[in-house]
């Protein structure tokens, strides 16, 4: 009976196993890559933790913009997000530098680049800003849309541009010397009707959700500058965790090849089913020659200077990330082949 006793006492003495509850922020709307990628994340930890760690999914826009998501976690109101650079930005100058254009060649160079050389950096960046970079996640390429085909750079001039909010793609198409014209994001489609714009620059999956080919039927795949998000997290937060959560937590991440894989098919679905959808309307897309992708890339290099030169801190760290990226990966499909 006394040993019972003894038994109990140390029972009810010892402390209960750390749970760890967190909210995570994001606006990835149900039923696209990205939502699937915070579910699988999800259900990564619900495999690896059970009931140890609980996530609170707030990710499909519950939270507002990509700036109010930023502004929560940095406050520590949520503790996870996933964000574009273009936001990230405000806290990461050096971000903006990663949209220049032409930077990368090919979706294979960005990969090998990304994992091999600009992950590490960029974490060193996301540290010095009291966050906590789990993964680098690309998201996909922009492009030009237009009412008329535009093969070249000369297609466009004389016409109304819409401007970009991103820094490194305004002064690309300054440099082309286009007519540009500010219209918030929310107004392209309207702006496209009554024609105070007839072109701009996205992704192709904004171009098709938006509706923005019903009013711009031409699609040219420039793939000019990139796109990238950001698995991040609230670095006093995540200091705070027991080290075997930290571990669950960063390893449940899928990884940021999975991502854009699966951001790629879904593009690749979506453009076929527009095509296919006569409510969608005809709409063209363009792919280029090498002539023509290199008329498109031929300003290119010295937007890269100016940008390194206006943003500073390290950017030029960052460019020459990318390149010692290509550069070991075109060795490596040069031995290969």
């Amino acid at each position: 009976m006394r040993a019972f006793a003894i038994v109990l006492m140390l029972t009810l003495a010892a402390p209960a196993a750390a749970q760890t509850r967190f909210t995570a922020g994001g606006q990835s709307p149900s039923g696209t890559a990205a939502d699937d990628y915070w579910q699988a994340y999800a259900a990564n930890i619900k495999a690896a933790a059970g009931d140890a760690i609980e996530p609170k999914l707030l990710t499909r826009g519950e939270l507002g913009s990509e700036d109010q998501i930023l502004t929560a976690l940095r406050r520590d109101r949520i503790q996870v997000a996933i964000n574009g650079f273009l936001a990230l930005t405000a806290v990461i100058p050096e971000l903006d530098v990663l949209g220049a254009p032409y930077l990368f060649g090919s979706a294979a160079e960005m990969m090998a680049a990304t994992e091999t050389e600009l992950t590490p950096r960029l974490a060193r960046l996301f540290d010095a800003k009291d966050l906590v970079l789990l993964r680098v996640l690309p998201m996909g390429w922009m492009h030009v849309y237009g009412k008329a085909p535009a093969l070249t750079p000369a297609d466009l001039r004389g016409r109304k541009v819409r401007i970009p909010a991103d820094v490194a793609t305004r002064l690309y198409l300054e440099s082309l010397g286009y007519d540009l014209i500010s219209v918030a994001s929310t107004e392209v489609v309207t702006a496209l009707q009554t024609g105070l714009v007839e072109a701009g620059t996205t992704v192709t999956l904004n171009y098709l959700w938006s509706g923005t080919n019903t009013e711009a039927a031409h699609l040219t795949l420039t793939g000019h500058s990139f796109l990238f998000t950001a698995l991040y997290a609230n670095k006093r937060w995540w200091q705070g965790l027991p080290a075997e959560h930290r571990k669950i937590l960063d390893d449940a991440a899928p990884s940021g090849r999975m991502f854009f894989d699966s951001m790629t098919a879904a593009e690749a679905r979506a453009l076929a089913a527009a095509q296919a959808d006569p409510k969608q309307g005809k709409f063209t897309v363009h792919a280029l020659t090498p002539d023509q992708r290199a008329a498109w890339a031929a300003s290119a290099p010295p937007i890269i200077d100016r940008l390194v030169r206006d943003i500073g801190g390290e950017a030029q760290a960052l460019v020459d990330a990318v390149r010692r990226g290509a550069a070991a990966h075109a060795a490596q499909t040069r031995s290969v082949q």
